[in-house]
């Protein structure tokens, strides 16, 4: 029996799992981690004993190999397994018989996803939220798989959490700011960075801000973080002058900030002194916010222009875009959804998609940025379109400012350059 092997089933080890999960995220490889186990396991034990127990183990082992061959399996204790596979756009959701027999008797399984990097972005989170929305699928009703991001954040304790505590936030100085390289394709640099706030909690480690924005936005408290985000991007931009001579700092803003009152006069107080850096930002409006409280929008769109700022369209073509409306508002970009990215270059559909927002910009004299670019083939096949920028792990993952602004210029350059083998 090999060292990174289960005693009982020949799976590879945890240990060995979390060896395979550091590697794939150092490479930035897109992959799926589920964690199942045997429903009513310990049930099993006691009725039938820890003999029929083994043998739903080994049983199990050889199902999860035959379901999914491609997948890298590890036995972490007990009943419960982790598999890993790396092409979750061939196979995104395990089949599952209704259920398995082994030596006579039948049993279910449960199992969670959670996947790379849209879950989480470090092994423990990962771990952590498979298990949780295996757990989650167990407790509803069985014989089932959950996907983590598909879970009710309303009966997680983690939203009650987040919810009591979300007024600490910038009190306990909780948050941090991470930057995402933005990279100009014709130039083959970095053109820009996203600016993505993070939540690091005493008890809970990292929250995604999947989980604390929407808190923060039905609670009001997405003004003041909104604020402080700004504030500190000032600061930025002011102490590292040369690295901004040419880039922009890309900012998520809510629409509960652009239609209150106070925003726009707080942005022009806050650059009072300093208004040639507003040319410096660049606003990220998600689409399907964009046609509620359209007019208004239309409004706050030209006065953040008029004080040099620029609007991007984020997330765009999930929001069911109205093209009327779309040709009324003034904005500068449209960035593109990674969903349009992650199944290429296999799906001709997501090809024709691209195609169409490709023209649609040209016609419109907008610049593009596609998000999620993850792999060269993906940057490969996107090259024929001739959009403006990519933003991806392939290039960089989001990182702390210092790390951010030390991205080398010839590793981009070369990744730009890259094609994929035919």
């Amino acid at each position: 029996m090999e060292k990174n092997r289960d005693y009982l089933t020949n799976a590879h080890s945890r240990n060995h799992m979390i060896d395979k999960l550091k590697e794939l995220i150092g490479k930035k490889s897109w992959f799926h981690l589920y964690c199942v186990d045997v429903d009513s396991f310990r049930k099993a034990n006691r009725l039938k004993g820890f003999q029929l127990g083994d043998a739903l183990l080994i049983n199990l082992f050889q199902n999860l190999c035959a379901l999914c061959p491609a997948s890298v399996i590890f036995r972490s204790h007990g009943d419960q397994f982790f598999m890993i596979i790396e092409e979750p756009h061939k196979k995104t959701l395990l089949d599952f018989p209704d259920c398995f027999d082994c030596q006579g008797y039948n049993y279910t399984v449960s199992s969670g996803l959670a996947r790379y990097p849209e879950s989480a972005s470090t092994w423990k989170d990962l771990i952590l939220y498979s298990e949780f929305a295996k757990e989650k699928a167990k407790a509803s009703k069985g014989n089932s798989l959950l996907t983590y991001e598909d879970i009710n954040l309303e009966k997680h304790e983690l939203h009650d959490y987040v919810e009591k505590h979300i007024h600490h936030f910038l009190k306990e100085n909780w948050f941090y700011l991470l930057f995402q390289p933005i990279i100009s394709v014709t130039e083959k640099k970095i053109e820009g960075y996203e600016v993505l706030m993070r939540w690091n909690d005493p008890i809970y480690g990292v929250i995604s801000p999947n989980v604390f924005i929407p808190i923060a936005e039905d609670s009001g408290m997405i003004i003041p973080l909104t604020k402080k985000l700004l504030c500190e991007c000032k600061r930025i931009l002011l102490s590292s002058p040369c690295y901004f001579e040419s880039r922009y700092l890309a900012i998520n803003i809510s629409v509960i900030d652009l239609i209150s009152d106070g925003f726009i006069p707080f942005l022009a107080d806050l650059f009072q002194e300093d208004e040639a850096l507003l040319a410096k930002l660049e606003f990220e409006i998600t689409e399907t916010y964009c046609f509620k409280n359209f007019d208004l929008l239309k409004e706050k769109f030209q006065q953040l222009q008029s004080l040099g700022i620029k609007i991007s369209i984020d997330d765009f073509g999930t929001g069911f875009s109205s093209f009327e409306k779309l040709a009324n508002l003034n904005f500068n970009r449209i960035k593109i959804d990674q969903v349009f990215i992650r199944n290429l270059p296999d799906s001709e559909n997501d090809l024709l998609i691209l195609h169409s927002i490709a023209s649609l910009a040209k016609s419109m004299s907008l610049k593009t940025t596609v998000e999620g670019v993850m792999n060269h083939h993906q940057q490969a096949c996107l090259n024929q379109f001739c959009f403006n920028s990519y933003q991806g792990y392939y290039f960089a993952k989001p990182l702390p400012l210092n790390e951010a602004l030390s991205v080398r210029a010839e590793d981009i350059e070369r990744k730009c350059k890259l094609r994929s083998k035919k």
